[in-house]
């Protein structure tokens, strides 16, 4: 009974919370009732999903006074959760197995820094005896601009049965990295859509988790990820290819690829777009690269009163909650000067930190994409599928396209499709040199939208 009133004062706690900063929202006719409510509603939905309302009280994410004595790819903390702790905390399909790994990456200048994920066992693999299980690492879409919002934080790792637990139903053994900054604490915060950083994070990811687990796991690797997590495969699979690679990448799956996210927020804002996922997204990238250029870029020369006034709430829950702050006045009524999408610091951002391409793979990939996505748009897939074919004509790239799905329906409509590509990498299946586009069409029109 104890347990059923302290959950009950933890949501009072963070409801009081939130009245103070929509209170405080409300002296400036930012969010109206309906506002209010509704960011309510989907703040409180988005803490029921957290295992700890409060991931700075959580001793796991915390820095340890001897960090600075790690280097990229090491294992600082790993923490094997007990059947009772997954089974009370998180919600993970019976048989599954968790642990989270705290590990060290890089930066852009190559300096260690800090990261979380976690690592999710399947019951036993699936090729028998004690062979190693086959391994891949998932990429997550965008979960919020806060370490609240990391996966590893999220009962059901956030993506459940769209990608980890499909996966480790598979015999897999599934790792998923937070991001650096976002989970563990790191200088400049969450470097969101940082495609080459992300790389790295994928990278470090396998180093640390073989130097934990070893034999236990294949040395071969794929990595899978869907939307932000999209454009971190494909440039896993470009950063594989370069002299710093970990080695051992055998195939990457891109779905709905955000790979040119400052032309993305270009359209985003043209058009006034409404989906509360899109608002949200441009606001965290401003935000993020300010943090990487500060006296180059202020978020207060950019943002409008309004947004200004709604960005505290913004920054206080994840994508849902904060999606809906946006989605009652648009995309465009947050910003009050949109230069920040040409500034030269952007720019610098764009090459060196989003790491635009098109450039070398380092193995076959396999590319997804719904034709009604309205996030990533799918004529910006094809672009980056046609610039990679001109420049490396050899590259062993399959684009499918998916009529009638959006950017997350696409995932499930998909997953029988990237479930058996990744079998056949492991399978050793030979892949011909060139691009392949294959439109893959569904047995009606009736499907279900929803998102498991």
């Amino acid at each position: 009974m104890w347990i059923i009133f302290s959950i009950f004062f933890l949501f009072l706690a963070l409801l009081l919370q939130s009245d103070t900063a929509l209170s405080a929202a409300s002296s400036f006719s930012s969010c109206d009732p309906a506002c209010q409510n509704q960011y309510r509603a989907l703040l409180v939905a988005e803490a029921a999903s957290w295992v700890t309302l409060d991931i700075n009280t959580d001793p796991f994410y915390d820095n340890p006074a001897n960090l600075s004595s790690y280097h990229a790819g090491d294992v600082v903390k790993w923490q094997d959760l007990s059947s009772t702790e997954v089974t009370a905390m998180w919600d993970v399909p019976g048989g599954m197995s968790l642990s989270r790994i705290f590990y060290m990456s890089e930066d852009i200048h190559g300096n260690p820094i800090p990261a979380t994920g976690y690592v999710l066992f399947p019951y036993s693999s699936p090729i028998g005896g004690n062979r190693p299980f086959r391994t891949v690492v998932f990429t997550h879409g965008t979960a919020g601009g806060s370490g609240q919002c990391a996966p590893s934080n999220h009962k059901t790792l956030y993506y459940s049965w769209s990608g980890p637990f499909a996966l480790a139903q598979q015999g897999y053994l599934v790792i998923v990295p937070d991001w650096a900054g976002q989970g563990s604490h790191t200088p400049q915060g969450f470097t969101y859509e940082a495609g080459r950083l992300h790389a790295k994070d994928v990278g470090f990811a396998i180093q640390a988790t073989r130097k934990k687990l070893g034999a236990q796991i294949t040395h071969e690797w794929v990595v899978a990820g869907h939307s932000e997590g999209g454009l971190a495969a494909w440039r896993a699979a470009e950063y594989e290819a370069t002299e710093n690679a970990t080695g051992g990448l055998i195939g990457a799956v891109s779905m709905a690829p955000a790979l040119r996210p400052l032309t993305l927020m270009e359209q985003y804002i043209r058009v006034g777009q409404k989906n509360s996922g899109a608002g949200a997204i441009a606001v965290y990238l401003l935000q993020s690269i300010s943090r990487l250029f500060p006296s180059q870029l202020k978020v207060e020369d950019y943002l409008s009163d309004v947004g200004m006034a709604r960005l505290p709430l913004l920054n206080s829950g994840c994508l849902d909650s904060g999606g809906t702050l946006v989605a009652d006045i648009g995309t465009a009524a947050w910003f009050k000067n949109t230069s920040w999408l040409t500034h030269k610091a952007t720019r610098d951002w764009n090459d060196r930190f989003n790491w635009v391409g098109p450039r070398a793979l380092a193995a076959p990939m396999l590319v997804v994409q719904g034709d009604q996505d309205i996030l990533v748009f799918a004529n910006m897939t094809d672009l980056d599928f046609n610039k990679t074919c001109e420049a490396f004509p050899t590259s062993k790239i399959e684009l499918n396209v998916y009529p009638g799905t959006d950017h997350d329906t696409v995932t499930t409509a998909a997953q029988p499709d990237w479930l058996r590509w990744i079998a056949a990498r492991f399978d050793n299946s030979a892949v011909g040199e060139g691009c392949v586009r294959r439109t893959v069409r569904a047995v009606n029109d009736q499907m279900s939208n929803t998102v498991v």
